[in-house]
């Protein structure tokens, strides 16, 4: 591989991107499955929790035995999915993965809107709802109904389409539910506090009676998981068993992957994200940690009912910020010392958290990191300058950012490996674009940092493992490290 390649940024991203957006907080008792062990449901799973009470949630799903870090804890297959609308055509609508040179997607020849990967995945999908839907999907789509919905609206109209198809419908008419074990743990969830906004279209329209319709409504939207591929979402699916267990955490030890594969319905897979003690609650993040406090906490009351008390919410609701501009002397005199107390100090090897941060031991120097203002004005100069090739300014806004990611997310969450390999791949780029007549020292430093870099991004990268699409973060990472290993 010659040293001139280039690697182009793949995440632009502001801290505005939730991992998951997930499920009810307040499980209750299933009549027909044993509650209390995962491995009582019939989809695949690791027995490692079980459901304890809890005074807030109700329930808790709680480490039966001592859980190593990387260890898959859970894993369930999609209920229904549901692309999003720029996703179509891209990837099969049944089994996600995506189109590329060498492998193309055939289209619906009846309603012209579904694309599959091969007869195996249309023939699925048939049986699971579109035979239901295609002849009046195209109807559906362009209807005043439809076209006035918010695009994230659009695709939890059609999941939702979906669900009612696959459950409800039978040739196209309402028949008597005959719900799958996966379908009754849906149905046994907790409805939402609050009425829905809205009610949503549904294809074909007037598919079920309005009662099951406010039925379904009352328990979908605070019960749909958005699904991603390195971080970067693709659609919106419905996993009933992952939102009877898993309570939700600005701290989370555990988080969702998705793993796709040719012919087979997307998993998720629950990943422990450090090692987790027998008897520790197991929860995942249901919106990014990184989002203001306030923003936090109305978007979990407004989608799911309830406000956050974890470690970080309540650091935050007691510290003061003075002031959180970006560009206040404070936060600027207490960057070197933000570098220090992270461990994104370039001189030594980077030493990444295993265990949970005591925020109540942060230095009132750094509070202002916790500002609302800091993290878009990093991560909006880093971007830029990564694309005109500024890269003095992109590696130095680019390092801290990543020092602000780690103090602020819990450990080995996965945007701050992916950020630190964006870093590394931004050190790489200046490094080909020297001249080679430029001071070696200079030279070596910056393949050194890129080193650094590439130390962090891979071990909080192996935490989750490969997910998503193939190639990405996993990729990146071995071709950087054979790119500077032909330096030597």
């Amino acid at each position: 591989m010659p040293a001139s390649v280039l690697f182009a940024k793949t995440q632009s991203r502001s801290n505005d991107l939730a991992l998951v957006v997930s499920s009810d907080s307040l499980p209750i008792q299933m009549s027909a499955h044993n509650p209390d062990m995962l491995h009582a449901y019939p989809s695949p799973t690791v027995a490692l929790v079980r459901l304890e009470d809890d005074s807030i949630a109700r329930n808790k799903a709680v480490a039966i035995e001592d859980i190593p870090r990387g260890t898959v804890i859970f894993s369930d297959l999609a209920l229904t999915t549901a692309l999003l609308p720029g996703e179509k055509g891209k990837r099969c609508d049944f089994c996600h993965t995506s189109r590329t040179v060498n492998k193309a997607l055939y289209r619906c020849t009846g309603c012209t809107s579904y694309w599959y990967c091969d007869s195996r995945c249309q023939t699925l999908a048939w049986k699971a709802h579109h035979s239901c839907l295609c002849r009046t999907y195209p109807r559906y789509v362009a209807s005043q109904d439809y076209d006035k919905l918010l695009v994230h609206e659009r695709v939890d109209a059609v999941l939702l389409s979906h669900l009612i198809a696959g459950h409800f419908l039978s040739k196209g008419r309402a028949k008597d539910a005959q719900h799958s074990p996966q379908m009754e743990i849906f149905m046994s969830l907790l409805p939402s506090t609050s009425p829905p906004s809205k009610t949503l279209p549904v294809c074909p329209p007037s598919a079920i009676s309005e009662a099951q319709l406010r039925n379904l409504l009352s328990r979908f939207g605070n019960n749909n998981f958005v699904l991603s591929s390195h971080m970067n979402p693709y659609a919106h699916g419905i996993f009933p068993l992952a939102s009877r267990f898993f309570n939700h955490s600005c701290v989370p030890n555990a988080a969702a992957k998705y793993i796709m594969k040719t012919g087979e319905p997307v998993t998720m897979a629950v990943v422990a994200l450090r090692d987790i003690p027998a008897g520790e609650e197991v929860a995942i993040p249901y919106l990014d940690p990184a989002l203001p406090l306030e923003d936090r906490q109305r978007d979990l009351r407004t989608s799911y009912g309830f406000g956050c008390r974890c470690a970080l919410c309540t650091f935050q609701e007691q510290i003061d910020i003075p002031d959180g501009s970006a560009n206040s002397e404070s936060l600027i005199k207490a960057t070197r010392h933000l570098h220090e107390y992270t461990g994104c100090d370039l001189a030594h090897m980077p030493a990444v958290l295993e265990s949970l941060r005591d925020y109540s031991d942060i230095p009132e120097d750094l509070w202002p990191f916790f500002d609302r203002s800091v993290i878009p004005a990093l991560s909006e100069p880093f971007s830029q300058a990564s694309h005109e090739g500024s890269y003095d300014v992109a590696l130095r806004t680019g390092h801290t950012l990543l020092a602000v990611y780690m103090l602020v997310y819990p450990p080995n969450y996965p945007q701050t490996g992916l950020h630190a390999l964006e870093v590394a791949k931004t050190a790489w780029n200046a490094f080909v674009s020297q001249d080679n007549n430029e001071d070696e020292t200079a030279r070596r430093r910056l393949l050194d940092n890129l080193r650094w870099y590439l130390a962090v991004a891979r071990e909080i990268i192996e935490v989750l493992g490969p997910e998503g699409d193939e190639g990405g973060p996993w990729e990146e990472i071995g071709l950087l490290n054979s790119l500077v290993d032909e330096q030597r």
